[in-house]
């Protein structure tokens, strides 16, 4: 598929209820990775690096593929665009007192740090992720794929 179809889908899609966001983001990267890719893309996430290591996932994941990051927005992306959700606001209170709680020196170095992560499985992402609503992301996707790109269709199964 062009890159031109695969943002009409996916923005068709979250006209029509995909969620991506707010911790429905590894969830969408493996549905968008199975319905659009036939699970060949890249699954891929930004985090801050101190909550990362500290075991808080705090960023986003999406999908590469062909050297574009996709995720539920539509817009292709780039990965530095991926990198930033990473990058965190070192001045909000949430993300300091989780600093401290966790023993984090929280400064605009630290929060400014992501760190990029591969999955090699989904299942390595879905143990991090709440797969919960998956399978109508997957149906979601689908119905975007035979509505925003009918010559498409018949490449997403049933």
């Amino acid at each position: 598929m062009k890159p031109e179809q695969i943002a009409a889908i996916l923005t068709h899609a979250r006209q029509n209820g995909l969620k991506g966001f707010g911790g429905a983001c590894g969830a969408a990267a493996v549905a968008i990775n199975r319905v659009l890719f036939d699970g060949q893309a890249e699954l891929v996430g930004a985090f801050n690096e101190a909550l990362w290591e500290k075991g808080e996932p705090l960023g986003h994941v999406a999908v590469i593929h062909d050297d574009i990051v996709w995720d539920a927005d539509g817009r292709p992306k780039d990965i530095e665009d991926l990198e930033s959700f990473g990058m965190l606001a070192p001045d909000d209170e949430d993300y300091q007192k989780l600093a401290t709680k966790l023993g984090i020196a929280w400064d605009d170095e630290v929060a400014n740090t992501a760190i990029v992560v591969t999955y090699d499985e989904e299942s390595e992402l879905l143990d991090w992720f709440d797969p919960a609503g998956l399978e109508e992301m997957e149906a979601i996707l689908r119905r975007s794929m035979k509505e925003a790109a009918p010559e498409d269709a018949a490449m997403c199964g049933p």
